[in-house]
């Protein structure tokens, strides 16, 4: 199952690996984008994944409403200038009373889905989640093979195992990864 099926289906594990990784995203676009200040950004994480909470059984990949990271970053806006209209006076933005303002037209600086720092950063959360659960020399090739661009006779010697092992051990690994990602990431080629 994929990683939003499991988080739907209420799995604490899969709603924690969601949360690391895409909390990631979301602190990006309150600093990056938002110029949010620290205290406010664990604030407005925290209101958006309580929505994404009560909302991810709506959520429905391949829609016209996009990517799980679209949806996300729409929520993320929301919840940005629910906490701007809240505050009133006290905005939490750099740039003074004209925060909200600035916030209006913040949508168009979030990076487009394609945004290859941002596939980095998933990908990279990702592996983090999912290297536990691989034997050190599989995930050693894997990692020798894609990451440092290694041929596989040079890994199976350097492993002691067969280039066939080196081969398996990149098509576990790569599976695994397409299946964490499946409905989440759309535009990470893995």
């Amino acid at each position: 199952m994929s990683l939003l099926s499991c988080v739907r289906a209420q799995e604490d594990e899969a709603w924690r690996r969601m949360v690391r990784v895409y909390s990631a995203l979301v602190h990006r676009w309150c600093k990056n984008v938002f110029e949010l200040q620290a205290a406010d950004i664990q604030d407005v994480a925290q209101d958006v994944f309580v929505s994404v909470a009560g909302a991810i059984h709506g959520f429905k990949p391949g829609t016209a409403k996009g990517s799980f990271r679209k949806w996300l970053k729409v929520i993320t806006l929301n919840k940005v200038r629910d906490r701007l209209r809240r505050d009133g006076r006290q905005p939490l933005g750099i740039g003074g009373n004209h925060s909200l303002a600035d916030i209006e037209h913040s949508i168009s600086r979030i990076p487009d889905e394609s945004d290859e720092a941002e596939n980095v950063l998933v990908l990279r959360l990702v592996l983090e989640e999912i290297r536990s659960e691989f034997r050190e020399a599989t995930w050693s090739a894997f990692w020798m093979s894609v990451m440092d661009g290694l041929d596989t006779d040079v890994i199976a010697e350097r492993l002691g195992i067969t280039t066939h092992a080196v081969r398996q051990s990149c098509y576990r690994v790569r599976r695994r990864l397409r299946e964490e990602l499946n409905e989440l990431v759309d535009d990470v080629n893995s």
